[in-house]
Order: structure tokens, then sequence, then C-alpha cells
């Protein structure tokens, strides 16, 4: 059960790892940022598959959370922002 932002974290990390994406980094932004207390960077082997790693993140995050996802970059994918509030 997803209870908070660590919960948040490690969740779209272990999607991420199943899915294969590449090169995961995380930064740790601290508790008196505003505007995030994470941000999650990975690649993927190829438009298709950032694209396709996106949704399911995507998909993921709306289906075992109330967070309403928001997706930038989808159309192209060679690079895609998923903001989970």
């Amino acid at each position: 059960m997803i209870q908070n932002t660590e919960d948040l974290k490690d969740f779209i990390l272990k999607i991420l790892d199943d899915k294969k994406a590449e090169n995961i980094s995380t930064i740790d932004l601290g508790e008196n940022n505003p505007l995030a207390k994470y941000i999650i960077i990975a690649s993927g082997r190829s438009v298709k598959n950032v694209s396709a790693i996106a949704d399911i993140v995507s998909m993921e995050v709306k289906h075992n959370t109330q967070i309403n996802v928001k997706l930038e970059g989808l159309n192209n994918s060679d690079w895609v922002l998923v903001d989970c509030g």
C-alpha cells in the first residue's frame, strides 16, 4: 500500500526495474522543497521503449493511488516527464 512519498518512490523504482529501464537515478530534493521530494530519472533502449515505460508507470501509479498523473513529451517520446504530484 502506498501511503507516503517514500512508498511512491519505491513503487516507481520497482516498476522501472521490472520494465528494464536503464540508468535509473534518484535525486532526493529534501523535505523543504515545495515542488517535489524526489526526481527519478531513467533511460530506455528506444523511443518506443521510453513511451511504453512511461505509460506503464503512469497507469500503475493511477491504479494504485489517488494521484492524478500528468505526462509531458509522450508524443515524441525522446523524453517523457511523468508528474506524480
